[in-house]
């Protein structure tokens, strides 16, 4: 008899031959499912053997994982509340991580639910702080009774608060200072989880615009984006009060 997810069917071994005293009959098992042997006997005297079972499991199914409501295609600014639903039929065991790639792993409570052929872990919207947005990776992997094992993995952002800002430290030994000329480059770096639609440099000098001379290298860093604002030292060459100002709007809005 096989049992699987509830259903039961029968298996014969065909038809054995009475006139023989030692008797052998095999059939190739492979279908995953809980088998059941039962073997009795007659003997042509009447005389009844007592019943022999054997049970046994084959499983040639790998456990099954879904990770939901959070994709590495979007930056999330409102709910996150990322899902991990796995299956198995002979589930045995499961491991999940929440880490992050740009800080250390904070604390993001969740509720799991588990029973005898898998579960899932849902976890509440993590908290609006500045200090949540960042890149995360959600892995979980599952193991079965007879070995078989599934891992999956997704990356998502969460960006609620958008871009950060970091002046160099030479820059700003120079803030509400004064000085008889500017020795070096004003560099400002911006940082953002998603990255910028658009952004724009603007420099004041006694409350009128000016041009100023500025270059912008864009990069990565532990998978945020950057963008490097440096005005060169020249553009503040004439006697003035200067006010420097960097606007952006990021991919999914933040300004």
């Amino acid at each position: 008899v096989k049992e699987f997810d509830g259903k039961k069917s029968n298996i014969t071994f065909g038809e054995i031959d009475p006139d023989k005293e030692n008797y052998t009959k095999s059939r190739k098992i492979n279908g995953t499912g809980t088998y059941t042997v039962k073997i009795t006997a007659i003997d042509k005297a009447g005389n009844i053997a007592k019943p022999k079972t054997l049970t046994f499991t084959i499983d040639n199914d790998a456990p099954e994982i879904e990770i939901t409501d959070v994709s590495i295609e979007n930056g999330y600014k409102s709910t996150v509340a990322p899902k991990v639903t796995y299956r198995d039929s002979y589930f045995e065991s499961r491991e999940i991580t929440l880490s992050r790639t740009d800080k250390k792993d904070g604390e993001i409570s969740y509720k799991d639910s588990k029973n005898e052929k898998g579960g899932s872990r849902v976890y509440n919207d993590f908290k609006k702080i500045r200090e949540n947005d960042g890149i995360y990776t959600l892995t979980c992997e599952v193991t079965d009774k007879a070995g078989n094992s599934t891992k999956e993995s997704k990356t998502f952002k969460v960006n609620r608060f958008g871009s950060v800002y970091e002046i160099s430290n030479e820059s700003k030994k120079i803030n509400d200072t004064y000085m008889k000329k500017m020795n070096d480059e004003i560099v400002i770096t911006e940082k953002n989880v998603t990255g910028l639609k658009e952004y724009e440099v603007t420099v004041m000098q006694d409350g009128m615009d000016v041009e100023v001379d500025t270059y912008t290298n864009t990069g990565t860093e532990n998978g945020w984006k950057t963008y490097k604002y440096n005005l060169y030292r020249n553009s503040f060459s004439s006697e003035g009060v200067y006010d420097i100002n960097i606007t952006s709007v990021d991919s999914v809005g933040n300004f």
